[in-house]
């Protein structure tokens, strides 16, 4: 079940940090980690569009009438924001003379791998690094680097090789569920993601937010 959570602040005019001051004609775009994804709309004059993976600190003005929606990839905080100039932080936006609605819903967790013995305690597979837990059957794959991504069920047998259309692959637009409750090996041309879909998963409609999982 989700958790749902609706705030709305309306911001003042203020002064943005320095070094984090808006650029004209484009987002001014700072070296830390990717942390959110546009899941909405676009900003013409900052050359912000869907889809587009932003990092820490980046700032951008969004023009009179403009408003877009801001999906934070480590807070699952989905942020709806209309006019003002953002400042992209680490787990939500700080904004100034716009207006600000958030949500806040499931996405993709980080979950620690198991150890070899924990696997054999628990009857599932044992792996190295980290694995993302999902809660929707159908995510979107974001492989940037990647000309193809191959899907494997490490259980269930199934595989899929799929070309990333716009750096993307959207499952649900390939008419693919991957199964509740089952792990399954997501490979790229440079990175290899576990992805473990929740036994509550659903088949539903769901937001970039909920789907997304970074692959490349």
């Amino acid at each position: 079940m989700k958790i749902f959570t609706k705030i709305i602040y309306l911001f003042g005019y203020g002064l943005l940090p320095a070094g984090l001051l808006a650029v004209a004609g484009g987002a001014a775009q700072a070296a830390g980690k990717e942390v959110a994804i546009v899941e909405q709309g676009v900003a013409v004059t900052a050359d912000i569009q869907e889809f587009d993976l932003l990092r820490e600190g980046t700032s951008f003005t969004l023009a009179p009438g403009e408003s877009i929606v801001l999906g934070y990839l480590k807070s699952c905080r989905r942020e709806t924001i209309s006019g003002g100039t953002v400042v992209v932080g680490a787990k939500q936006s700080d904004v100034t003379g716009g207006t600000l609605i958030l949500d806040q819903v499931q996405c993709a967790e980080t979950r620690l791998a198991l150890t070899a013995a924990e696997s054999q305690e628990s009857a599932t597979i044992a792996f190295r690094g980290g694995v993302k837990h999902i809660f929707v059957q159908a995510p979107i794959f974001l492989a940037r680097k990647s000309l193809r991504v191959t899907i494997d069920g490490l259980e269930t047998g199934e595989n899929w090789q799929l070309e990333p259309k716009d750096g993307r692959v959207d499952l649900a637009v390939a008419g693919i569920a991957l199964q509740p409750g089952q792990a399954y090996r997501i490979k790229g041309d440079r990175d290899t993601v576990i992805v473990e879909v929740d036994a509550a998963a659903g088949d539903g409609q769901a937001m970039a937010l909920e789907r997304v999982v970074v692959i490349d």
